[in-house]
């Protein structure tokens, strides 16, 4: 009888946030629209019509609004977003599988994306593969062992499984493949410039969409309230789901209110029962 599996583990995607633009630049925005600086509770903004240079001078000093209820008007009452595309945030993402990443780069409207490129970072996978097959063929037995491990453990921490089954299936694949590609032309250690990025191109064919990629995502804010919107649905593929997830998470509260319904829902109820109670 065969045993049940317990639920496969993986590794999930974390981010951090890099950057974010005024919430202030939003406003002013708004304002401009409607030439309403008079009715801002921000004096810089208040002022901007008049003295444009002191909003840009005293900014850094003075600080960013932390809220602002135009802005909020305008994203939940009249779905006026356009504003929120002068406001970017910038997020580091590691630990996401190209499955996830092919799914995300369907996402192009403001949104600039920098992400690991395997053309120039496989290299190490290689080197540790030809160390151990140079071992294994020459019959060094006392070296084959810790150079397989090298392998092995380098295999084990560029993908998203923590199964120990999957590793060893992932391993073993990728061995094999490294093998016919070195039966097609031998793979090289230490090559550099276009060599390496020629050898580096034959062998990324095979890395499974379990591979781990990272990089750099930048949202204007309407972009991140659509990516959100619609890659939190109970119907998107759930690795993406935790990437919307873990970018809201590192998302501060004066951007997440406008954009998170979720979010603005759960503080709503929070609110009432402190009321209540």
């Amino acid at each position: 009888m065969e045993k049940q599996r317990t639920k496969i583990k993986y590794k999930k995607p974390k981010a951090t946030l890099l950057h974010s633009s005024p919430l202030s630049l939003g406003e002013l925005s708004g304002r401009v629209c409607y030439n309403s600086f008079n009715l801002s509770e921000n004096e810089l903004v208040k002022d901007f019509e008049n003295n444009p240079s002191n909003f840009v001078n005293n900014l850094p000093k003075l600080g960013d609004i932390e809220e602002s209820k135009l802005l909020d008007k305008l994203f939940n009452v009249y779905f006026h977003e356009s504003v929120a595309e002068h406001i970017n945030l910038t997020y580091f993402v590691k630990d996401v599988s190209r499955e996830v990443v092919i799914e995300w780069n369907r996402h192009r409207i403001g949104l600039a994306t920098s992400q690991k490129s395997t053309r120039y970072t496989i290299e190490d996978v290689i080197d540790t593969w030809v160390d151990y097959n140079e071992a294994r063929i020459s019959l060094q037995r006392s070296d084959e062992y810790n150079l397989y491990q090298d392998y092995y453990n380098k295999v084990a921490s560029s993908i998203v499984h923590l199964d120990e089954d999957l590793i060893d299936i992932t391993t073993k694949y990728m061995y094999d493949m490294l093998s016919v590609y070195n039966s097609e032309e031998p793979l090289r250690k230490g090559l550099t410039g276009g060599a390496k990025k020629k050898q580096n191109d034959r062998v990324k064919r095979m890395l499974p969409e379990s591979w781990m990629l990272e990089g750099v995502w930048t949202f204007n804010l309407r972009s991140l309230k659509h990516f959100a919107e619609l890659r939190s649905s109970g119907s998107a593929y759930y690795g993406i789901q935790e990437v919307v997830d873990t970018i809201l998470e590192q998302t501060p509260h004066k951007y997440r209110i406008l954009i998170d319904k979720k979010y603005r829902k759960n503080l709503q109820k929070e609110t009432k029962t402190k009321e209540i109670n």
